[in-house]
């Protein structure tokens, strides 16, 4: 299990590219309660420039404009220029570009996040809180990219092609049960009225467990096997690529899922490097992977290893399993599409059918695609009247 000091590091990562966050959300991610991500925020708002506010979904958890965790304050003396390089400039919706022009230049959007909303999003739902579509797109992309400049990898990199494919699992028909089981619990409070957004979360996080074979108990200390079909769908994939000779990397969201996929490559004989949470030698997983021969497969906890790692050994990828994060989602892909891969791109997407893992799958093809018409084809907004 993830210790606390190794929760608090992957926060302070995840606060230095978010910038802000809910506490509710953070304890869904790292599967804890709300009562440990604030204890977590108040130890590291000791050294750190982080910082709560009260709200819905647990309250807010920010980062200090202008700052980083983990280093020091920048100097209140203005810099000549600021500059930012992301591949991902949105990440979710079109308000992700607030943040990033602040630090460039708070002239563009001006320095309210909320006045900023009020002008781009349209707002409903709960008490009129909700973003529930966009408006003034034109004009909002319009500014984006007077000061930006976009290059596609494929413009910039001559890079083989990539290949998404889609395996449906069907789960067995006693995880099948359970499953139906949560979704009838979560109908039901929904009609009572008991369903809260913390309960909606929660209950997307049980659903999403079962799909991967493995349940924890509410106190977090017990795991159970529910289901063997990913395993199973996994295991004739890393066979034939053990056959063909070829390495392949394994990302995957829970700590369980990974610990049920040690078991196997250990009872195949199979050696492998893995990156989570507890790994401290990170650096020394990567260069097994990419330099011995012997280690065949790498494992990687999606959380903690979808940026900043070459894994270009390997040109096959297996998602196991997965969240809503668009994030998360395209950087890992890019750890094996990158400088010094030689071969097609191969991305296996474990799929339970008729889940929440087709959910998953949907809204991150609905994020990829929202990113792509405000990033790479604004011209089609800015020429219409969006």
């Amino acid at each position: 299990m993830q210790s606390a000091l190794e929760r608090r590091e992957e926060i302070l990562s995840i606060m230095n590219i978010r910038r802000h966050d809910t506490v509710f959300r953070l304890a869904f991610e790292f599967g804890v309660n709300e009562k440990t991500i604030r204890r977590d925020i108040e130890v590291l708002a000791l050294a750190h420039p982080l910082y709560t506010t009260c709200g819905r979904h647990g309250g807010g958890v920010h980062m200090m404009d202008g700052c980083s965790a983990g280093r020091k304050f920048l100097s209140d003396k203005a810099s000549k220029y600021n500059a930012i390089l992301t591949g991902t400039p949105i990440v979710n919706n079109p308000l992700d570009f607030f943040s990033q022009f602040k630090f460039l230049d708070e002239s563009i959007f001006g320095g309210s996040y909320y006045s900023f909303r009020a002008k781009y999003a349209i707002l409903g739902g709960f008490q009129n809180h909700q973003i529930v579509g966009y408006k003034n797109l034109a004009e909002l992309v319009g500014k984006a990219h007077s000061v930006a400049y976009r290059v596609k990898i494929a413009d910039a990199v001559d890079l083989p092609e990539r290949i998404d494919e889609v395996r449906m699992v069907a789960l067995e028909s006693k995880a099948q049960s359970i499953y139906k089981s949560i979704e009838r619990d979560s109908y039901a409070e929904l009609m009572n009225g008991e369903i809260s957004t913390k309960n909606i979360l929660t209950k997307l996080l049980r659903l999403s467990q079962v799909t991967g074979g493995l349940i924890r108990s509410d106190d977090g200390e017990d795991v159970q096997a529910v289901s063997t079909a990913k395993l199973a769908a996994l295991e004739d994939i890393i066979d034939a690529c053990m056959s063909e000779g070829n390495k392949v990397v394994v990302f995957v969201r829970f700590l369980p899922e990974i610990a049920a996929i040690e078991r196997l490559l250990k009872k195949k004989g199979i050696d492998y490097s893995l990156i989570c949470g507890e790994v401290k030698d990170r650096a020394e997983q990567i260069r097994r992977f990419q330099e011995e021969a012997s280690v065949r497969v790498f494992i990687g906890q999606l959380a903690t290893v979808s940026m900043g790692l070459t894994l270009t050994a390997a040109h096959v990828v297996v998602f196991y399993s997965l969240d809503f994060n668009y994030s998360n989602y395209e950087q890992s892909k890019a750890r094996i599409h990158r400088i010094g891969q030689k071969e097609k791109c191969l991305y296996i997407h474990l799929v339970a059918k008729n889940t929440v893992d087709e959910t998953i799958m949907a809204a991150l093809k609905h994020k990829r695609d929202v990113a792509t018409l405000i990033v790479d084809d604004y011209k089609k907004i800015i020429g219409g009247s969006t």
